[in-house]
């Protein structure tokens, strides 16, 4: 079924979403590694599990299959060229950036939006991609906006706006939240 689909179309239809950027690193051989990735999202509070998606022909792929602690940096706003830098194959590509390592080992880059260290707990393979699930470890947050890309390009969210402004009713429920009542627990479905 899937080779009837134009990847063309499909690609189409993935740079309509718009998603932050991440740099994910690790730390091989006394040497940091990373790459640039737009593939993460949050899985679990309890516990605190992310997850990242790596593809298998990056350079740094086989560091992070390995690695017992990654960081994932979700860049700032200011930080497209650091994205850029992190998405080419130059071989150093932490030579002109501050850094530093964070508790548990992994590479964290200075100016980032948030940092989380991952210690992974499950690799997947998906087609062209690893798909890597870990608890984190230690994170941490600032006030900077972050970077976004959407349909190729990269923006400064900075002057976005909400669709909904806190407190005022929503299409759904009248709540400030997209989603209430739908948490997943067990007493919300009916379980005893």
């Amino acid at each position: 079924m899937t080779g009837s689909l134009d990847p063309a179309v499909v690609r189409a239809a993935h740079r309509t979403f718009p998603t932050g950027v991440t740099v994910v690193t690790t730390m091989a051989h006394d040497q940091p590694k990373g790459l640039a990735v737009n593939a993460f999202c949050s899985v679990s509070l309890e516990p605190p599990t992310v997850l990242v998606c790596v593809s298998r022909a990056s350079r740094s792929c086989e560091a992070l299959v390995r690695a017992t602690s990654i960081g994932i940096n979700l860049l700032a706003a200011d930080q497209e060229p650091v994205a850029r830098t992190f998405a080419g194959r130059e071989n150093d590509k932490f030579a002109h950036l501050e850094w530093r390592l964070g508790a548990c080992g992994a590479p964290l880059l200075d100016g980032a939006s948030a940092h989380f260290e991952v210690r992974p707990t499950t690799i997947a393979l998906a087609a062209t991609h690893f798909v890597l699930i870990g608890e984190v470890v230690s994170c941490d947050a600032s006030d900077r906006p972050p970077l976004v890309y959407l349909d190729g390009k990269f923006f400064d969210s900075t002057g976005w706006l909400p669709a909904s402004p806190a407190g005022t009713p929503s299409s759904c429920g009248g709540s400030s939240d997209p989603f209430p009542g739908d948490r997943g627990s067990t007493a919300e479905k009916g379980a005893p």
